[in-house]
């Protein structure tokens, strides 16, 4: 039996987080993906996965901070997943 894959983009859990929150994504075939956290002004904050994605379920760990590996403040993050011709975006919250 196949089983019938889409792209899909999870709810972050735990949300709202501190230190740390997992996403999880699926893409039903092969694809280059990339999954970016922005802040509420749409500024890139982090690239946490920028590559070919196997298909199947993927889980990234994001620690709150930046490319520089500086913590980011507490506030209302975007995440965002790229895959193909998908886009999805969901919130998550950091509390300290």
């Amino acid at each position: 039996m196949t089983q019938n894959r889409i792209y899909t983009l999870e709810q972050n859990h735990p949300n709202p987080f501190n230190p740390t929150t997992s996403i999880t994504f699926d893409v039903p075939e092969a694809a280059e993906a990339k999954l970016t956290i922005y802040n509420m002004m749409g500024k890139r904050i982090r690239t946490l996965f920028h590559g070919q994605a196997t298909a199947g379920q993927h889980q990234v760990v994001w620690n709150a901070a930046n490319e520089q590996g500086v913590k980011v403040a507490s506030g209302v993050y975007i995440y965002k997943l790229e895959a193909n011709n998908f886009q999805a975006m969901k919130r998550l919250i950091l509390m300290k």
